[in-house]
């Protein structure tokens, strides 16, 4: 369609048996153009690149064939006579620069494209242009907002009531690019970096989530595949210590405290932490008194009170030599303690249950014949015929459940397969 204002055209010059050529016609210039071939095989077009001025659009490249491109170009091409052809400003930024190096003189883009450059013409894969173009467009419109607001910045000093400082507007894709850019390939994260990137994480709206729903989900199962990794880290190196002091102890109970949903795993029924080292026979709940439990859980749905009471992976469970013949042992003096300070526990909870409850402001608990956990020693630093009593002993406590430490790493590591398949040969870096 001809222009009103300046009676610019594009028109058909030629209809050839494989092609329509196209030429820009500005009459009042005296311009007429080659602009444009169409092939009528539906598979390739030429475009003459020109400013919407008539004037070329650049210094040597005179011809831009797309071949097995759609119709409707995609973005970063100029598709229409009246703007001009050649291509957009994102474009114009890596385009200038190769004409510069190169001095191309013809440029082919295509979908089957192998970008290379060879006799003065330059071939483009399309989509590997594609992906270049969200690169160049959010740090031209990154340059862009600095620009403006510097010069608000100025001109706020001179003018301003007429001139306010705005605060500086998110370019969107900025963050993945510079993530991509600067962070992809490093695990040298700081604990500040890390927290920011959950901090932003967590402000995705519900819209953006169920847009990249399965990202989202991707990413929450890998940093829940780390996590436990990093649990039966700690745990492992914990597990090689060797001296049996009391800071031993304090370090199993804050590891335990820290990571206190393993407890779930033992039970067989859900459960929640309800206290650590809770007092069993205070006047409530969190006043100090003599029995001091290592944790109280409490059964979720029946809000029954569990006792688990922690010892150490070095504290022995039987006493060296056997009690009887070499196959029959005896419980240790710490392993008999243990047991009964959990159910010493018990008693002096359940006898003060009501004066307890009555002066705790968390009331939804109950105390019904309620059961008792023993985690202590190692199976592995047991004998064959050790383990038989330690199994014939544990069977046979009513009470009082005894696991110990190897067992619940093992807990733990069966999490870790079933939800993220079998792992081996895990290693990580983590600091205790």
């Amino acid at each position: 369609m001809p222009s009103k204002k300046t009676n610019k055209i594009e028109e058909i010059s030629q209809e050839l048996k494989t092609k329509n050529v196209y030429y820009f016609v500005d009459k009042n210039q005296g311009l007429k153009l080659k602009s444009r071939e169409v092939f009528k095989n539906g598979k390739k077009v030429v475009h003459y690149p020109f400013r919407k001025n008539g004037t070329p659009k650049y210094r040597n490249i005179k011809k831009i064939t797309y071949e097995n491109m759609p119709e409707d170009l995609p973005r970063g091409f100029l598709k229409v006579w009246n703007t001009g052809y050649g291509f957009t400003r994102v474009y114009n930024a890596l385009v200038y620069q190769l004409e510069d190096v190169l001095e191309i003189k013809e440029i082919t883009v295509g979908k089957n494209t192998v970008t290379k450059f060879e006799d003065g013409k330059l071939y483009l894969n399309a989509e590997n242009l594609n992906r270049a173009y969200p690169r160049i467009d959010t740090l031209l419109k990154k340059q862009k907002a600095e620009t403006d607001k510097l010069v608000t910045e100025i001109l706020s000093n001179y003018f301003p009531k007429n001139f306010k400082n705005k605060p500086r507007k998110y370019i969107k894709d900025s963050l993945a690019q510079f993530i991509e850019a600067n962070v992809s390939q490093t695990n040298d994260l700081s604990e500040k970096d890390t927290q920011a990137l959950f901090d932003v994480a967590s402000k995705i709206s519900k819209e953006n989530f169920l847009d990249s729903k399965t990202n989202v989900l991707k990413t929450r199962n890998k940093i829940d595949e780390v996590y436990l990794e990093e649990v039966v880290a700690q745990f492992d190196k914990l597990l090689i210590l060797k001296n049996r002091t009391k800071n031993l102890e304090n370090r199993w109970q804050k590891f335990f405290t820290e990571y206190n949903w393993i407890f779930s795993q033992l039970f067989s029924f859900p459960v929640l932490i309800f206290k650590d080292q809770a007092y069993a026979g205070g006047k409530n709940i969190d006043n100090q008194g003599s029995n001091i439990a290592d944790f109280i859980f409490k059964n979720n749905l029946t809000n029954n009170i569990a006792f688990i009471e922690i010892k150490t992976h070095r504290t022995k469970i039987f006493i060296e030599k056997p009690y009887r013949g070499n196959d029959v042992f005896a419980a240790s003096k710490d392993m008999s303690g243990a047991v009964n300070q959990a159910l010493g526990q018990r008693d002096k909870f359940q006898k003060d249950f009501h004066t307890i409850k009555g002066n705790t402001k968390e009331k939804d608990f109950e105390t019904y014949n309620s059961k008792c956990v023993v985690i202590i020693g190692t199976l592995n630093e047991l004998s064959s015929e050790e383990k038989k009593s330690f199994e014939l002993m544990r069977s046979n406590s009513r009470d009082v459940d005894i696991i110990t430490f190897d067992e619940v790493l093992e807990k733990i590591k069966g999490l870790e397969k079933l939800l993220f398949g079998d792992k081996k040969d895990v290693k990580t870096d983590i600091k205790i």
